[in-house]
């Protein structure tokens, strides 16, 4: 079992910690997850679109109005929705040449430094999404120059889902460096 830690006089049951950080890692990886079958159902579709649309075009000259628009649109969840389960996954590319050649301890203060900063740029860019596309929701607004009148919120709104599902990605990331160091250390720095 975990053992009790102290500090500033307040004790704290290490594996009752634990146990929490792990089911919200756990839960946000199944929300990744959700996220990543959305993203698999849009590749999907704007494959069936487009293979619809060329087998329309060449044999009977004839094209799917609004296939354009809405193969754009599933363009933007393919963009957005793997951000989160890509990072938890590892598969976003990184650079770490000098960070290897640091002890573990300077690498986890980099890897938190770099995981708030990107925390705070992408909660700021999810929030202008969000705005944006809560703005377009509230206006109606549709897209011009097409035969179809087709909302722009939901392209918006789908952004805005995938950059939260990004920035908890990141939380997770964090939560993973912490539960680290509570499993290996106790409070006071000196298991």
């Amino acid at each position: 079992m975990y053992p009790v830690s102290c500090c500033s006089g307040i004790c704290v049951k290490r594996g009752e910690n634990v146990r929490l950080l792990e089911q919200i890692q756990k839960r946000a990886e199944n929300l990744a997850w959700i996220f990543f079958i959305g993203l698999t159902v849009a590749i999907f579709g704007l494959f069936m679109l487009i293979l619809a649309d060329m087998t329309l075009r060449t044999t009977i000259s004839l094209s799917i109005e609004g296939g354009i628009e809405i193969s754009e649109y599933l363009l933007v969840a393919i963009g957005f929705l793997g951000l989160g389960y890509a990072q938890l996954a590892g598969g976003h590319v990184s650079v770490d040449i000098i960070v290897l050649r640091l002890s573990p301890k300077s690498q986890r203060i980099i890897s938190i430094f770099i995981l708030l900063a990107l925390i705070v740029f992408f909660t700021t860019m999810g929030h202008q999404i969000g705005k944006e596309a809560y703005i377009s929701w509230i206006q109606k607004e549709c897209r011009s120059g097409t035969t179809l009148l087709i909302p722009t919120w939901p392209p918006k709104f789908v952004a805005f889902m995938g950059t939260i599902m990004l920035v908890l990605s990141f939380l997770v990331q964090l939560l993973r460096i912490f539960t680290d160091f509570i499993k290996n250390k106790d409070f006071t720095g000196q298991g």
